[in-house]
């Protein structure tokens, strides 16, 4: 069963940021095609993964971007072919031999989110407010996974 989506206003993470463009300040805010509209997460039987989606104004075919540091980690994130956008994060929790398994995919997912901004110096803006986006609604997001765990 797939969870509901969890509904992202523009205002909470889309804020006008002040920046200084040959000498005129400027309020800059992301495209709403970077704004993602919502989140969800829960556990795919079928692929044995928690999964967080995001969902935005237009969807694009998704490629697979793995870390190359530490491919031990068991996250695999799908972004946009042409956006870079991310879209989803696939979590083998089955691996995780711990009592807090939440905080250990809240860690994983920020630092997959970090290695994805790395890689994209010009996406910076876009992936503090994804960043934001996860900081907000991780409790909710982790509710499926809870839920997995308590009947595994």
């Amino acid at each position: 069963m797939t969870a509901q989506w969890i509904p992202i206003e523009n205002d909470e993470i889309n804020q006008p940021k002040a920046e200084d463009i040959r000498g005129v300040e400027l309020h800059v805010f992301l495209s709403p095609y970077d704004v993602p509209q919502g989140i969800r997460g829960f556990y795919d039987d079928d692929k044995d993964r928690f999964i967080v989606e995001l969902k935005y104004l237009t969807d694009e075919k998704l490629v697979e971007e793995q870390s190359e540091e530490s491919p031990e980690q068991h996250v695999s994130l799908l972004v946009g072919k042409n956006s870079g956008r991310l879209y989803k994060i696939l979590i083998d929790v089955r691996t995780l031999e711990a009592d807090s398994v939440e905080l250990i995919v809240y860690e994983m997912v920020n630092e997959a989110i970090t290695q994805l901004k790395s890689g994209k110096p010009n996406r910076e803006k876009y992936f503090n407010a994804i960043d934001d986006v996860f900081s907000n609604k991780m409790p909710e997001l982790l509710g499926d996974l809870r839920k997995h765990l308590t009947e595994a």
